[in-house]
């Protein structure tokens, strides 16, 4: 429909020429030609003026829809570049000899805690040999 429209405003002809070749077509599609009714081009253009504004409004609004999507998809496919430069620009550093340390600091936590346990053992048999 909205290729009939702008053909209609390319070849600048009557908007009812167009528009009952468009809606009758089915009628010339048959065998026997159909004579036209009378009153059917004022009909056909007022058909024309009561639809011809809102489409033309849903046409600027879609094209506008589109328009904002495409800048989006820019503006996503930008931030995408940036980010993949930025990590790799961005060297992470290695972890793996700071995990080491902390798990040997948990060990020696963990040898030290049993020392401090064994120590308090031994001091609660000395109260108890002393108090008897």
């Amino acid at each position: 429909f909205f290729f009939f429209l702008k053909h209609q405003e390319e070849t600048k002809k009557p908007k009812s020429f167009y528009f009952s070749s468009f809606c009758c077509r089915r009628r010339r599609m048959s065998a026997t030609p159909t004579p036209v009714p009378h009153g059917t081009e004022e009909f056909s253009e007022g058909l024309m003026k009561l639809f011809g504004d809102s489409i033309s409004i849903t046409e600027k609004k879609l094209n506008d829809t589109l328009q904002a999507q495409q800048e989006l998809q820019a503006q996503i496919e930008s931030l995408g570049r940036e980010l993949t430069a930025f990590m790799n620009s961005c060297q992470i550093p290695s972890l793996s000899e700071y995990t080491q340390k902390l798990l040997h600091s948990q060990n020696r936590v963990t040898q030290i805690q049993g020392t401090i346990y064994q120590i308090q053992e031994r001091l609660s048999r000395l109260e108890r040999q002393y108090k008897k």
